[in-house]
C-alpha cells in the first residue's frame, strides 16, 4: 500500500486517475524509503560507505525523474527500486573500468564500529552468509536482496523481475532452503 503522499489509483467508471508525487512531498518519500533502499544497497555492495553514497544517488536520481513516474506502469516502490537496481548496475559497470580511492579520503576516518572481538565475530558470520549467498544464482540473490534488504512484497518483486507472484515465492523458498543447507554446512544454525 502506497503512502498518503501518493494518491492511490481509483477506478472511476473504468478510467484510471493518474497518481502523482509532488516535489514538496519528496522529504516524506525520503523518510519512508531511505532505510529500505539503504538496506538493499548494503546487501548488494557489502560496504557501508558505498551503500550510503549510492543510496544518496538513488534519491537524487528519483527526485530528478519524479515527473516521469507513471503509476499506471508500476507502483512507486517498484519505480524507486528499479532506480536503485540501475544505480548498482551502473556502479559495477563503472567499477570494471576503474576504482580509485584517495588516501586523503580515508586517512582521518575513525571506525564507529564496536570493539574488535565483536567485529571479528560479526565479520566471520557475515562472511559465511555472503559466501552462502554467492553460491546462489544472480537472480536468486537479487530477489533475496529485494525481499529482505528492500522490504519489497512478492508482487512488487515480480513486477520488477518480470515474473509471476507465485514464481517469486517459489524462488524465494528454494533459495532460502539452499542458504539454510549451505549455512548448516558452515556450522551456523538455521
Amino acid at each position: 500500500m502506497e503512502k498518503a503522499y501518493i494518491t492511490s489509483l481509483h477506478k472511476e467508471n473504468s478510467s484510471l486517475v493518474k497518481a502523482k508525487v509532488k516535489s514538496e512531498d519528496f522529504a516524506q518519500v525520503y523518510d519512508d524509503y531511505y532505510k529500505r533502499i539503504y538496506n538493499y544497497m548494503r546487501y548488494r555492495l557489502g560496504k557501508r560507505e558505498l551503500a550510503e553514497e549510492l543510496t544518496s544517488q538513488v534519491f537524487e536520481r528519483s527526485f530528478r525523474k519524479l515527473k516521469s513516474y507513471n503509476p499506471e506502469k508500476a507502483s512507486f516502490a517498484a519505480w524507486i527500486f528499479a532506480i536503485a537496481h540501475n544505480t548498482v548496475t551502473d556502479f559495477y559497470r563503472a567499477r570494471r573500468r576503474k576504482y580509485w580511492v584517495s588516501l586523503e579520503a580515508i586517512w582521518d576516518k575513525v571506525s564507529p564500529e564496536p570493539g574488535p572481538e565483536e567485529v571479528a565475530v560479526k565479520k566471520e558470520e557475515r562472511e559465511k552468509i555472503l559466501k552462502a549467498l554467492s553460491s546462489l544464482e544472480e537472480r536468486e540473490r537479487e530477489i533475496i536482496a529485494m525481499k529482505f534488504a528492500g522490504g519489497l512484497k512478492n508482487t512488487t518483486i515480480a513486477e520488477l523481475m518480470g515474473l509471476t507472484d507465485s514464481n517469486v515465492g517459489v524462488i524465494l523458498y528454494r533459495s532460502m532452503k539452499k542458504l539454510q543447507k549451505e549455512l548448516k554446512g558452515k556450522g551456523m544454525g538455521s
